[in-house]
């Protein structure tokens, strides 16, 4: 029985049932669909769902390479992401809209983010972790929601930052776990290679790493940090250093995915306006412990323990330690390194073992004090537990009331849709911005304004849209509409909202469709 919950059948039961609590947010919001909202399948970050349910599209039209929806320039097809490619072939052989793909994606998030932990400690230690480690890993949080009770009662993400804790992550940000898991799975081959000089592991891990480098470039480059440093120190002190050399082809192999990601963020004609917008301050330390919450406090205390026996820690200990050092290092370091604060995704990782670690010594070493040490655990793990709770009854209360990130017009969808059956060559699209965002996502087009990361100058065109729609001066709309190119005008509530001339006074546009809602003009400047 032991065996069984430290073993990997209990990690998937666990997985499962992971998958099915955060289930449910997604069937209050099928639930809540009516006339006037259609749910869009996903939760959060609603802009980049978007792009890359317009990614998935390009797959399922044939392409192998991606370009930028939101880019009204014609540029050629240059981004590779293996993810979004595989989902994109799903959808044409089974048939499945992006939101029960999405729910695929969050299954296989679900298991692999449970067996990835216990592979990777098993590999890192030599034994699996505890059954109660792995459930405290998945269902576990920080302190976040300490400030909803205390401080601020309408303060939206518990966790504080959304992709550091898996349960957030499988939930919502089913790409960021899934990416998790892979770093978890290429980090445990590699441990595995550095133990035991296994060619097979080495090269097992640095595929992983290179299929990860082109799905998500920043969970992969802190995996090519660590196994870079991992080896610099284990050569000099490790008594097998063939081993070393052997798990050193790890890193090796992944270079190629960091390479064609850094000339595509930087010199491709679509996409190298995200090295402009992928740039974060770094976060305040009170806040990021806040958001460790238990599993930080326990970190800081077994680096402090370990700094006092340094030269003897074990290969392990010295491998989390760097990761440590290594992970503050690079969230720390935004100036240095623009994309620092997206390695949050795997920032919980050396955190959570280092936790564990600490646990076992204290139980190793205080025999005597057990039982206290258990009782401690035990309130430990309620201080972890509400995170997820709250992370629910937010997303079941977004769902309810029908949030409009997460829910659609169904005659903004008709609309669209009626666009892509008569407009078979793509059209430039010129309408509101959170209109533009679903353009590709439910015809072939693309919109003028959209995705403020993924459009060149968007606060420039978004400035622009905003002097269109409330003017009153044919002349100029006319001059805005021919400068982006514009080949259709669409126009919905939020159009209306700002507008002062019915889009009719604009000689030049004809209507050629018209719902309750939404209205289609065609434009010719001939």
């Amino acid at each position: 029985m032991k065996r069984f919950f430290n073993g990997y059948g209990f990690a998937a039961a666990l997985g499962l049932l992971l998958f099915a609590v955060t289930l449910v947010p997604y069937v209050t919001a099928w639930n809540a669909q009516d006339s006037e909202h259609d749910f869009s399948g996903y939760l959060h970050f609603s802009e980049d769902m978007d792009t890359y349910a317009a990614f998935v599209n390009q797959a399922e039209d044939g392409a192998w390479l991606f370009r930028n929806p939101y880019d009204t320039r014609i540029n050629p097809d240059e981004y590779f992401n293996p993810l979004w490619l595989t989902l994109g072939k799903i959808k044409v052989l089974s048939g499945l809209g992006f939101p029960f793909l999405l729910q695929l994606l969050r299954l296989a998030a679900a298991l692999l983010t449970a067996l990835g932990f216990v592979f990777m400690f098993e590999k890192l230690t030599g034994r699996r972790p505890p059954g109660a480690a792995t459930a405290l890993f998945l269902f576990g949080g920080g302190l976040g929601w300490m400030l909803i009770v205390f401080v601020h009662p309408y303060l939206h993400a518990p966790d504080i930052y959304s992709e550091l804790l898996p349960f957030f992550s499988v939930g919502f940000v089913p790409h960021a776990a899934f990416s998790v898991a892979l770093l978890m799975f290429s980090l445990g081959f590699f441990f595995d290679a550095l133990k035991n000089g296994g060619m097979r592991a080495a090269l097992t891990s640095g595929l992983i790493l290179l299929l990860l480098g082109f799905t998500r470039p920043y969970d992969a480059a802190v995996g090519l940090l660590l196994m870079c440093a991992v080896c610099s120190v284990e050569v000099i002190v490790s008594v097998k250093r063939m081993n070393v050399l052997i798990s050193a082809l790890a890193p090796l192999i992944s270079l190629p995915s960091f390479a064609y990601g850094y000339w595509l963020t930087n010199f491709s004609g679509g996409f190298s306006v995200w090295s402009q917008s992928n740039q974060y301050p770094a976060p305040a330390l009170y806040l990021m412990f806040t958001a460790l919450g238990v599993v930080g406090l326990c970190a800081v205390a077994w680096v402090l323990l370990g700094l006092m026996n340094l030269p003897r820690l074990a290969r392990s200990e010295r491998i989390v330690f760097l990761w440590l050092l290594l992970a503050w290092f690079v969230m720390l370091s935004d100036r240095l390194i623009p994309w620092a604060f997206r390695s949050i995704s795997s920032f919980l990782l050396p955190h959570f073992i280092a936790t564990v670690f600490l646990v076992v010594f204290l139980y190793e070493r205080l025999p005597r004090g057990r039982k206290a040490l258990f009782v401690v655990l035990a309130l430990c793990a309620v201080l972890m537990l509400p995170d997820a709770v709250y992370s629910m009854q937010w997303k079941i209360r977004e769902a309810s009331e029908r949030l409009r990130y997460y829910f659609v017009p169904p005659d903004m969808c008709s609309a669209l849709e009626w666009m892509d059956e008569h407009y078979r060559e793509p059209q430039v699209v010129y309408t509101h911005g959170y209109y533009g965002l679903k353009v590709p996502v439910y015809s072939r087009h693309v919109s003028v304004v959209a995705h403020k990361d993924l459009v060149r100058d968007f606060k420039e065109k978004l400035n622009e849209y905003n002097r269109f729609a409330s003017s009153v001066n044919r002349r100029e709309r006319l001059e805005v509409l021919r400068g982006n190119n514009a080949d259709l005008l669409l126009w919905g509530p939020f159009d209306r909202r700002l507008q002062k001339q019915p889009p009719e006074e604009i000689k030049g546009l004809t209507r050629v469709y018209e719902n309750s809602l939404f209205s289609i003009y065609e434009l010719n400047f001939q």
